[in-house]
């Protein structure tokens, strides 16, 4: 299998969105994609989705990604993928800070360089708890799913 940016930016995605204590999906033998190619953007959505993470495959025009919740994952041209961290928009004209999967420092693209390799399709990903935020009011519904869950496996026993 080729171990891709993409499958390496996925991890540093989904720690980017606050889901460090969740288990990194992909080094599961069950999501591994057949021998020889890469994981699509579509495979990261359903891994994401089999652990009810909210998770969306869009396509977004340059123009528009000031106005996409950020951290996003950016397809690229070359079929690899980067984290997109945020997007400045100035005078001068509009700077993307980036980070790849490799490990390495965060790099700012200008716009000339991010139009050029962006590929026009982002990987969106949000929890629930991440959705209602601080504003959620604190009372029985923040046990539900622990309920639910609980439930569900004294039915099954």
């Amino acid at each position: 299998m080729i171990l891709s940016f993409r499958r390496r930016c996925f991890p540093l995605f989904w720690s980017l969105n606050s889901l460090v204590s969740r288990p990194t999906p992909v080094r599961s033998p069950t999501t591994m994609v057949p021998p020889g190619e890469r994981y699509q953007l579509e495979d990261l959505a359903r891994i994401a989705k089999r652990l009810k993470i909210v998770a969306k495959v869009k396509p977004a025009a340059p123009e528009a990604l000031h106005k996409v919740p950020l951290p996003a994952l950016a397809e690229l041209e070359d079929g690899e993928a980067v984290v997109l961290l945020k997007v400045d928009q100035q005078a001068a004209g509009t700077r993307f800070l980036i980070q790849r999967g490799n490990g390495g420092r965060p790099e700012v693209w200008s716009a000339d360089d991010f139009c050029g390799r962006y590929a026009g399709r982002l990987l969106l990903m949000t929890t629930r708890e991440l959705m209602a935020g601080a504003t959620r009011p604190f009372d029985i519904s923040w046990f539900i799913p622990a309920l639910v869950n609980t439930a569900g496996r004294c039915a099954t026993s």
